[in-house]
């Protein structure tokens, strides 16, 4: 549904397939829902804007379940999302569909004129995205991509031909170095592109990528050790988002939910911590109850990099998130999976420190009789969740008592120990919380 198949660089061994961003531009071709101008409720497309996203109601008013209005929309979620930051328009095209435009700048100098940009060169000056897909190619040099390999010790015959996904496989297939961007004209992209992670060529005879055309999932990208599901601040019990065999499942159940349960997950990815903001307008700014003030998402400000934010960000908002098991905005009924209700406010403080594990407060009082000293634990967590639980795993805790001799104990607990005689003796008292962060606190206990 593109009106410019042509004018797009093309893949070698791929026919007419565009190459780089070319290729969001092919797939927006399908995937668009156009949001309409003066916050959604004009009378036009807003062709300056295909990253805004306009609204609906799936419920039937006064009662108000808002989603995200068509099934192409994930197209335009794409390009709000941390992967693209498109800020190009859109144009309409000869089948009624709106390509990606980048307009044509033109510069005449000495009655010589040069022009850039144009559909042709597939957008890329619109992107502030630094999102880089790589892939594997048949040796370093290589113009030819190296995309399957056959799985000999798989019984299932459907199931021997498998993706290359990984640096680790190319490199074993082929040779190091054989791990590179993605090309456009031969010189490597700038800007990956949704066939960065999906490929429905791929899917067509690759079992394991057959359910969304997978071709990449998130932690195939996403190798931080923050990101790995031991170390989630977040329980990993039966019914919980990291209740599962594959680490991506986890990133999808919280980063890509589904608003209305009606299939659609989003494309967005960024979750926004702070209570009071909200991906849906309100009921009244949607119309109910009073005259439509917006009918688009709710933009705030990315900033990842602060010279360079993004100003109509659409995020994830906490309900959707957190809110899909405690409840949050939606109440008390809201909760599943036997998870304790949560107000917003408090799924905030969560959710901030949710891939950032800060260390625990180390706390005691201390009390020396004699020979013996006596400490009472009260150190704190920022980990307090689900209520009943502690904060602390066993053995919480260290005290090396400075002559050579040292305990371990479970938190919150009070710790005794003699002296064999009189002395100044350095205590340090360490605590561990439950994903490994530490901190020590240190005391001199005056034996008399």
């Amino acid at each position: 549904t593109s009106a410019y198949p042509s004018t797009h660089a093309t893949a070698g061994g791929m026919g007419s397939l565009a190459e780089g961003v070319g290729r969001t531009n092919l797939c927006f071709g399908c995937h668009q829902n156009i949001a309409k101008t003066n916050k959604g409720i004009g009378p036009d497309p807003d062709t300056s804007h295909p990253e805004n996203l306009q609204v609906k109601n799936t419920a039937t008013a006064p009662n108000y379940r808002p989603d995200f209005e068509g099934d192409g929309v994930m197209g335009n979620q794409f390009l709000n999302s941390p992967h693209a930051r498109f800020t190009g328009n859109i144009a309409l095209n000869s089948l009624g569909k709106y390509d990606l435009e980048d307009p044509t700048t033109c510069i005449t100098v000495s009655g010589v004129t040069t022009c850039t940009g144009g559909n042709n060169n597939g957008n890329v000056s619109k992107y502030k995205s630094k999102f880089q897909g790589s892939t594997c190619w048949q040796n370093p040099t290589s113009t030819s991509p190296a995309m399957t390999w056959i799985d000999n010790t798989e019984i299932d015959p459907a199931k021997k031909i498998k993706e290359i996904k990984t640096q680790a496989k190319c490199e074993e297939l082929y040779s190091v170095g054989s791990w590179r961007p993605e090309l456009i004209n031969g010189v490597a992209a700038t800007q990956g592109n949704c066939v960065t992670c999906h490929s429905v060529h791929t899917s067509l005879f690759v079992e394991e990528t057959k359910e969304g055309a997978f071709r990449k999932v998130c932690t195939d990208c996403h190798t931080n050790k923050s990101l790995a599901k031991g170390a989630i601040n977040h329980p990993a019990t039966s019914g919980t988002p990291l209740d599962v065999s594959e680490e991506w499942e986890a990133c999808v159940t919280c980063h890509m939910p589904d608003p209305t349960s009606s299939g659609t997950r989003m494309h967005l990815w960024r979750v926004n911590t702070n209570a009071s903001y909200r991906t849906f307008p309100t009921a009244k700014e949607f119309g109910i109850g009073a005259p439509a003030t917006k009918k688009i998402a709710n933009a705030a400000a990315e900033s990842y990099n602060p010279k360079d934010s993004y100003a109509n960000a659409v995020w994830v908002d906490l309900d959707y998130v957190c809110g899909q098991c405690h409840g949050g905005s939606f109440g008390r009924t809201a909760t599943q999976n036997g998870a304790p209700y949560k107000t917003k406010a408090e799924l905030s403080r969560f959710a901030k420190n949710m891939h950032n594990n800060p260390p625990p407060t180390a706390s005691f009082t201390s009390n020396i009789v004699g020979y013996k000293v006596t400490l009472t634990d009260a150190s704190t967590d920022d980990w307090k969740f689900p209520a009943g639980v502690s904060m602390f795993p066993d053995n919480a805790v260290t005290v090396n008592w400075g002559d050579g001799k040292s305990d371990t104990y479970n938190a919150g607990g009070v710790y005794t120990h003699d002296y064999a005689g009189p002395k100044k003796y350095s205590i340090v008292f360490t605590v561990t919380d439950s994903y490994g962060s530490k901190v020590t606190k240190k005391i001199t206990a005056v034996v008399k």
